[in-house]
């Protein structure tokens, strides 16, 4: 049995003065094994001007930025890219 394999994006909010608050959104495909995830996420993380981090959280891969950033100009290339090689978001 073939598990899929989950990458993480974490888009970071900016910190406020009541503290920092995040959102964590996860990836998998069924079939993928970790060396497959983890270069589709630095491919798509690159391609949206993403920062990459193999062993982000957890030893599983990271792809960060601003929550801004994300919703203006990182969101829609990142998650065209990913959905684009068989990716589906979790949440």
């Amino acid at each position: 049995m073939t598990k899929a394999r989950n990458i993480l994006l974490v888009p970071l909010l900016a910190v406020f003065a009541a503290g920092c608050a995040e959102s964590l959104t996860t990836w998998s495909k069924p079939g993928a094994n970790m060396g497959q995830a983890t270069a589709v996420l630095k491919e798509c993380s690159e391609t949206a001007g993403m920062l990459y981090d193999e062993k982000g959280l957890g030893d599983k891969p990271l792809a960060q930025v601003s929550h801004t950033s994300y919703s203006i100009w990182a969101g829609d290339p990142f998650e065209t890219c990913m959905a684009g090689k068989g990716f589906k978001k979790n949440n």
